[in-house]
């Protein structure tokens, strides 16, 4: 007889706590799968927009790069504009200053030259002579006119490549921003998420906990 009443006790003891414990698992556990699930989709999203921001801040950063040395080369650009300009500005000089000294006192200088000469070629030679020093400053201010025209052209040209690269450099600040704001807020969903599955692992093993004591006091 209190073999049987043991057996009794035991099988009303394994009773109540199926049917206290049984209720709290089948109660709490999918709570927690949802929020496990939901944890697990916040952390791909974290991690793709990880992968998002290395590859916009290697992009930044070649693109930074690329303006820094437009700038300097437009820099070194506009002293190579200023150096021809003052260049050409002397050659003008020079050659107006030729050319009035030539036609201030033509007659006294041909004459000497007439008369130091002892032929006829001679004669010729010490006139063209004159003619290649007047020459000679005239091609002088068309090559550095030259010059300054094609520093000019390469100038305007690094001018609008820098007016580009900056664009290009605040569209992809834009976008970092943009990925740096949306990345935060994920982490701090993540974070929310992640809080939720530990609160209901806590009440799950809480009520738990409850029950055993309920059926332990039961029986």
């Amino acid at each position: 007889m209190q073999r049987r009443l043991a057996w009794l006790s035991v099988a009303f003891l394994a009773a109540a706590l199926c049917l206290f414990v049984a209720p709290a698992a089948s109660y709490a556990a999918p709570s927690i799968a949802a929020a496990r699930t939901q944890a697990r989709q916040l952390q791909g999203q974290v991690d793709a927009l990880n992968t998002q921001m290395e590859i916009v801040v290697e992009r930044y950063d070649a693109a930074t790069q690329k303006l820094t040395t437009l700038k300097a080369s437009i820099a070194a650009s506009e002293a190579q504009l200023a150096r021809a300009r003052y260049a050409l500005a002397l050659a003008h000089q020079q050659l107006a200053s030729q050319v009035v000294a030539m036609y201030k006192a033509p007659a006294t200088q041909y004459l000497d030259v007439a008369l130091a000469t002892r032929s006829f070629s001679d004669l010729a030679t010490q006139l063209s002579l004159f003619d290649k020093v007047g020459q000679q400053s005239a091609a002088t201010v068309q090559q550095i006119d030259a010059l300054k025209a094609a520093i000019e052209r390469r100038h305007a040209q690094l001018v609008a490549q820098r007016t580009q690269a900056q664009k290009l450099v605040n569209q992809i600040s834009a976008q970092k921003t943009q990925i740096a704001g949306s990345l935060r807020q994920r982490q701090q969903l993540l974070q929310s998420a992640q809080a939720e599955v530990r609160q209901l692992i806590v009440q799950m093993q809480k009520a738990k906990a409850a029950a055993a004591a309920r059926a332990a006091a039961a029986a």
